[in-house]
């Protein structure tokens, strides 16, 4: 009866396969250019500077907020970044569910303070990176 039990309740835990370093490096480059091209046409020269060898991003004073917008209004919105979309990835939380915005907004933060937590992904059974611990969220391919 035990074991009916456990079979019972692994088959109804999904079998999510879970985004990995690369992939996600990749969408967040994707973003990027996405938050530059938007940044450059609300303010133009503010945020992209040009030179004769390349250019410079910067956010800074009333433009910084826009990252932060950009991702909170994707991840709550869609449970995704555009990023991510393009390469068949979603954001749930631990109930397999779209985001909060108290678990965008905490992931958010914690992925702004913590840059570097993404090295996470690398050594956690899930692939997750600090600010998906801090808010108990999972990145999943569709």
């Amino acid at each position: 009866m035990e074991n009916e039990i456990l079979d019972s309740a692994e088959k109804q835990t999904p079998d999510y396969k879970y985004a990995g370093f690369g992939i996600r490096f990749l969408a967040v480059f994707l973003d990027g250019i996405i938050i530059t091209f938007i940044g450059y046409l609300i303010w133009g020269d503010k945020v992209v500077q040009t030179s004769g060898n390349g250019f410079n991003v910067n956010f800074e004073g009333e433009t910084s907020f826009m990252p932060l917008a950009y991702y909170l209004i994707f991840w709550i919105i869609l449970s995704s970044s555009p990023g991510k979309l393009v390469l068949g990835m979603k954001i749930i939380n631990k109930d397999g569910k779209k985001l909060n915005p108290l678990q965008a907004l905490i992931r958010a933060i914690v992925y702004i303070i913590m840059i570097f937590g993404c090295w996470f992904i690398l050594g956690t059974k899930k692939k997750q990176a600090l600010h998906d611990l801090a808010a108990e969220t999972f990145v999943v391919k569709k």
